[in-house]
């Protein structure tokens, strides 16, 4: 019996995470790439951004050029178009990406099977420890 909760509840719990970390590709993101060559895109000195522009593209710079802009947030409008930003001497393309067609109901209730899952795995390692050592 032990044995079966352990499976369920690994089952369970991988299906929840394995949901939240695709949901994580979902929504409005400021991307942020090395820009080669010549442009036709406005440009701007970094300086030049907002305190909140600037911090959204420093995190793009550090998380792989993609920095989350939450749900609840306004975009930041120096990125409503693709543009030149110079920063440090170098020149990025930044702009708003958005992947919204990865959102579905399931996406609301990915903590129920991750939760249950896990109190699965607890009560069945409990119950096996305790049937092994009473």
């Amino acid at each position: 019996m032990s044995a079966g909760l352990i499976v369920v509840g690994l089952l369970l719990a991988g299906y929840g995470v394995a949901g939240g970390l695709g949901s994580s590709q979902c929504g409005t993101f400021i991307d942020v790439d090395r820009a080669e060559g010549g442009s036709d895109l406005s440009r701007t000195q970094f300086g030049e951004l907002t305190e909140r522009e600037q911090q959204f593209f420093e995190t793009a710079l550090d998380t792989d050029g993609l920095a989350r802009v939450p749900t609840n947030e306004p975009l930041p409008s120096a990125f409503e178009r693709p543009t030149i930003v110079i920063y440090q001497g170098e020149r990025y393309l930044a702009g708003a990406v958005s992947n919204d067609g990865c959102a579905s109901p399931i996406d609301d209730i990915e903590g129920v099977p991750t939760a249950g899952g896990s109190l699965l795995l607890i009560a069945g390692i409990y119950g096996t420890v305790r049937n092994r050592f009473g």
